[in-house]
């Protein structure tokens, strides 16, 4: 995490310290003398300089645009004029070694390239890279993958559901295969399983029926009877050998249907991830002034870092709610149903709890201290109001030192959780309380 102080220098570092691998640029050859006015022509380009205005109010910087010199260098040069040339070297070599970024950044680069041995090496792998296609599919096939490993290992049936139904054309020709593999390999299990498919179509085609009733003619010596009988089992097991010679005629899948559905399952995709992403844009944005309330007792403070606390605290809060099962469970379902005002009203339960503590940790690891709270003044004479010889209350509210029952608590108006961040809560009696330590 970044320290404070880091944050309160200005937005660019001014470099003090030489870079590898960059060309040093050449002196500038102009007369780099200052004049009455302070004026000088930049050292590249064709625009004229243009004098910087400065806001009165504005914060001292000697970053500059790196065409023209800042006024408070200016200043500088003033004060010290035997040393013009050098602070202007200073300045204008500054400017340009800024544009190959910072110093850190730099680093990283050169970090990056050695890792790789040579320049060539890293431009080569980066092109391996990009020939195998978009990363975020690949990580999302990999996913599948992995999922259907695990489910196959498991024995989970969820595995044959999905080889059934991605590719019902090659799931039936390899049926007979996995079969016959199953009998060579599992022969009790095998002989099990079919036994019952035996004994299903058995009864099914009335066969069995019509055995038992075979033998009951048999006993009575009822010869027609026996007749009729045998010519029915003899016509099922006909059926059922005439079925085991003749191959089903497989349907193969229209490839236009298939398309169709694929490019149906993408657009449901499309939309799902654009209602979760306006979800995430409406939370964002009903919790940013939450987050800002938390941190106003840290002071006034500079709107770059206002809004890196406001990235690390939703990141902080962000991780608390991964690992809610709860949460996680209610948000999924939310989402599933298209409910949107639901997926708000969830994230604005879980999310109004955390802020404050959130925002405390990210504070805390900025380096930031809360200012000492100021101790408010009591007037001796004056008589707190009181309701029913109750704990004196202010603005209508009842000051109690305990949190009450969740069972005794009315939750079905619009401020609930706003009074919930305040330790205020209206109970079903009609009191209004609130909680103080």
């Amino acid at each position: 995490m970044p320290d404070y102080a880091d944050l309160l220098s200005p937005s660019e570092e001014v470099i003090d310290e030489p870079l590898e691998n960059v060309d040093e640029p050449e002196p500038v050859e102009e007369d780099l003398t200052v004049s009455e006015e302070g004026d000088e022509p930049p050292p590249e380009g064709d625009e004229p300089p243009t004098e910087e205005v400065v806001e009165a109010d504005a914060e001292p910087s000697l970053i500059g645009d790196g065409k023209t010199i800042p006024a408070e260098l200016k200043e500088l040069i003033k004060l010290h004029p035997d040393s013009a040339k050098l602070l202007k070297d200073m300045y204008f070599t500054n400017a340009r070694y800024n544009k190959f970024g910072k110093v850190a950044d730099l680093q990283k680069l050169k970090d990056y390239v050695d890792s790789y041995g040579s320049l060539d090496d890293a431009i080569k792998t980066k092109e391996q890279i990009d020939s195998i296609g978009d990363l975020n599919e690949l990580v999302e096939s990999n996913k599948v993958y992995s999922r259907l490993d695990e489910q196959f290992t498991a024995g989970d049936p969820a595995y044959v559901d999905h080889l059934a139904k991605v590719n019902p054309e090659a799931f039936s020709k390899l049926a007979p295969t996995f079969l016959s593999r199953f009998g060579s390999d599992h022969p009790e299990q095998y002989n099990y399983l079919m036994s019952q498919v035996v004994m299903s179509t058995l009864i099914n085609t009335g066969t069995l029926n019509d055995i038992s009733l075979l033998q009951q003619a048999a006993a009575t010596g009822n010869v027609e009877q026996i007749k009729q009988v045998a010519a029915r089992i003899n016509e099922s097991l006909g059926a059922i050998q005439g079925l085991s010679q003749k191959a089903p005629m497989i349907q193969r899948a229209d490839p236009r249907v298939a398309k169709l559905e694929q490019e149906k399952q993408q657009i449901a995709q499309e939309r799902q991830q654009m209602f979760v992403s306006d979800i995430k844009d409406r939370t964002n944005t009903w919790a940013s002034p939450e987050i800002q309330k938390a941190l106003a007792p840290y002071g006034r403070l500079r709107p770059e870092l206002m809004k890196r606390l406001d990235i690390a605290t939703k990141e902080e809060i962000g991780n608390i709610l991964g690992q809610n099962t709860q949460f996680q469970s209610k948000i999924k379902q939310a989402i599933s149903r298209g409910d949107r005002d639901g997926a708000l009203r969830l994230y604005k339960q879980f999310v109004t709890p955390l802020v404050s503590t959130a925002a405390k940790r990210v504070a805390g690891e900025f380096g930031l201290k809360a200012a000492p709270k100021r101790q408010p003044t009591v007037d001796q004479n004056a008589r707190p109001q009181t309701r029913n010889n109750r704990t004196p209350v202010e603005s209508g509210f009842e000051r109690v030192t305990k949190f009450p029952d969740v069972k005794d608590v009315r939750r079905d108006f619009d401020d609930y959780y706003d009074w919930a961040a305040k330790d205020q809560f209206m109970l079903k009696d009609g009191r209004k309380i609130k909680v103080v330590s």
